[in-house]
């Protein structure tokens, strides 16, 4: 009874090893990573180790160089283009992945040849550094004193040459000639036009906007044709919230949506993140 329960006891210590070394979460192209280079940022790995990731999208798997931690909320990972690349994973959409620590050592030698190490404030480039040839063990040595040395080249002497000073030709400037004084002219400005004001056609608990603004990112909460529905939905949300909504319908179709912005890229999924499990219809918008 004591053996099966120690059996018990190591399977279970194993399954959360393995476990713990598989991630899942979302991911995006970051710009502060190196354009060359499949690297990527995560904190679920230390830094220089090598993690296998798989695109749970389309099913591609490459291996990624772990460059920097990471310090955005709502991420699993941030890669490099090169790295988005290769799991065919666009620079304005998130991206799925599942992440695994390579245990194969040979693989992972051949993988970081040539690439760069970091350490704090060290940075230097990997190499893998042959040893020193063996003879086979019934081989005889030659003998070294038929080996023909190198030839050695005489040293080059440098020859100074002095710098060639250039006289600057001479220029002739004309006189200034002064212009007659100016008469100054009443000049009348006429009144600023004010531009007209519209009214909005409802009143409600948040600014009200009619396009999105140019390369930022907004999470739409929902979306209502009758504006009675709008300020109780936003009631609901927290009031610290750069909450907004935008009058996208005419007067024969109304259509109100509620969005959450503007946003940078992280933060928006860091909000898809958070309202997912409340409002499963929420999907984030980017202005044009």
């Amino acid at each position: 009874m004591k053996k099966i329960y120690l059996l018990l006891c190591i399977t279970t210590s194993l399954l959360i090893l393995v476990s713990a070394s598989i991630w899942e979460g979302a991911s995006a192209v970051c710009e502060d990573l190196p354009e060359t280079g499949l690297y990527m940022s995560t904190s679920s790995f230390p830094i220089n180790s090598v993690v296998e990731v798989t695109n749970l999208e389309n099913g591609r798997t490459t291996r990624l160089i772990v460059y920097s931690g990471l310090d955005s909320a709502g991420f699993l990972a941030l890669l490099s283009r090169d790295a988005a690349n290769a799991l065919d994973i666009s620079e304005q959409s998130l991206g799925r992945i599942r992440m695994s620590q390579v245990s194969d050592l040979l693989a992972l030698s051949r993988f970081t040849e040539g690439r760069v190490f970091r350490s704090g404030d060290d940075t230097r480039e990997l190499a893998l550094v042959p040893v020193e040839p063996r003879p086979p063990v019934d081989e005889v040595r030659p003998d070294p004193s038929l080996i023909i040395p190198p030839v050695t080249q005489a040293p080059i002497e440098v020859v100074q040459v002095p710098p060639v000073v250039e006289t600057p030709p001479v220029v002739q400037v004309p006189p200034v000639v002064q212009a007659p004084p100016v008469t100054p002219v009443a000049v009348v400005t006429p009144p600023p036009i004010q531009p007209p004001v519209t009214a909005s056609r409802s009143a409600f608990s948040a600014p009200t906007i009619r396009s999105l603004q140019a390369g930022q990112y907004y999470l739409q909460i929902a979306a209502y044709s009758n504006a009675a529905s709008v300020n109780p939905e936003i009631a609901r949300l927290d009031n610290r919230l750069p909450v907004a909504v935008m009058d996208a319908g005419t007067p024969q179709s109304p259509l109100y949506r509620i969005l959450i912005g503007p946003l940078t890229l992280g933060e928006a999924g860091a909000m898809l993140h958070r309202f997912r499990n409340t409002h499963s219809d929420a999907f984030v918008r980017l202005g044009e």
